[in-house]
């Protein structure tokens, strides 16, 4: 057999007695066993790819630059699955798939989806030339400057890691976002769009017409600028008089966390229009004290919600974050230390410069109060 790129020339074998896949190789004078007791080939490549990456935390430079991009890439995986795997207190499932490496999923998808062309090619001969290609071919095909700018971040921890580990030297200089990236601006809703949200309570789930369960939810967030993760996680008890209490939000991976930034966890003192909904919300379940306000299972779950009740009331749809968005940009004449408040930014945070859109016939609006403010906008 000849060497791979760890410098390893034999190949797991099976070990019937043991029920599993056997490799021993050395390093340094050191010999070490791995296993893998999946059978087949998949069970024969675990244990050679482990008994490889061992191999190479030990192997000078010279050796590694026989690594290529695709194989760099899939130790760059290996290495934050084990991270999350540690975290979570449980192996991650193998093979590896992108959604189960929590915050990382989207950067090595990109890696993952951009470096196909790359792939084979030897890591240490990797140049800002290769990566810039796929930052204008990303660009080409339309995607958004930051997605554009997410992808140039991706490679660039990469190399970073990669440089940490002795696989090469190579480090991203020069990479730029192309400037025909286009820029995507937020949506927000309009002002006939948010006098439907607050006319109808119907909306057609799975062929059947019904009140939407989380009607008062999409109305709670356009009317405090909360997160959809926010809106999961709050409690029947969060909710004292015209005071909601935000302890906390719920991610996409259902993890509950302290919240986005230092500034996440505030009371909100709601405005007449704001308590109306949760009061209306709380007699439609009977009046509980505890428990979840929202039956959200997952925020896709409620994107689904949120766009079906878009699609039966001739709303455009928006997504639910940017309900967000049409609350932050309504509040544009308070004061912005106001509305970091409110919404809960960091202090260095440029709210106004984030969120703030214009809103279709109502630039002009001074806005003293909230709830002067909603009830001009919808009538």
């Amino acid at each position: 057999m000849s060497k791979n790129a760890s410098g390893r020339t034999n190949t797991a074998s099976w070990i019937e007695s043991q029920g599993r896949w056997r490799i021993r190789v050395t390093r340094d004078g050191v010999t070490k066993a791995f296993y893998c007791s999946t059978p087949g080939r998949r069970g024969q490549a675990e244990a050679n790819r482990q008994a490889d990456e061992w191999l190479l935390e030990g192997c000078p430079s010279k050796v590694r630059s026989t690594l290529t991009v695709g194989a760099a890439i899939e130790q760059y995986k290996k290495y934050h699955a084990g991270l999350v795997a540690k975290k979570l207190g449980k192996p991650v499932p193998d093979p590896i798939k992108t959604r189960d490496l929590g915050n990382m999923r989207q950067p090595i998808s990109h890696l993952e989806n951009r470096s196909k062309e790359i792939s084979s090619k030897k890591l240490a001969r990797l140049t800002d030339g290769d990566l810039q290609q796929i930052l204008d071919k990303a660009a080409a095909e339309g995607l958004a400057k930051k997605t554009c700018s997410n992808i140039r971040a991706a490679y660039v921890d990469f190399a970073k890691w990669c440089r940490r580990n002795g696989l090469c030297d190579y480090e991203p200089r020069d990479l730029k976002v192309p400037g025909t990236a286009r820029a995507k601006g937020k949506t927000i809703m309009q002002p006939e769009q948010l006098k439907a949200l607050f006319a109808s309570t119907q909306t057609l789930w799975k062929g059947r017409a019904e009140n939407d369960p989380l009607l008062y939810a999409y109305r709670l967030e356009v009317l405090t600028g909360l997160r959809p993760g926010e809106l999961m996680a709050l409690r029947w008890q969060d909710w004292e008089g015209d005071v909601l209490h935000v302890r906390g939000s719920i991610n996409d991976r259902g993890e509950h966390t302290s919240g986005k930034n230092e500034n996440a966890i505030r009371d909100i003192r709601l405005f007449p229009l704001a308590a109306e909904q949760l009061k209306l919300h709380s007699l439609q379940n009977g009046r509980p004290q505890t428990g979840y306000m929202f039956a959200i299972s997952s925020q896709r779950q409620y994107r689904n919600r949120w766009y079906a009740f878009c699609d039966h009331n001739g709303i455009q749809r928006v997504k639910p974050y940017e309900l967000r968005h049409t609350f932050v940009s309504i509040c544009q004449r308070l004061p912005e230390g106001l509305v970091k408040q409110l919404v809960g930014h960091s202090k260095s945070m440029d709210t106004f410069g984030v969120y703030g859109h214009a809103v279709d016939g109502y630039s002009a609006l001074a806005a003293g109060q909230l709830s002067t403010v909603f009830s001009d906008l919808l009538g």
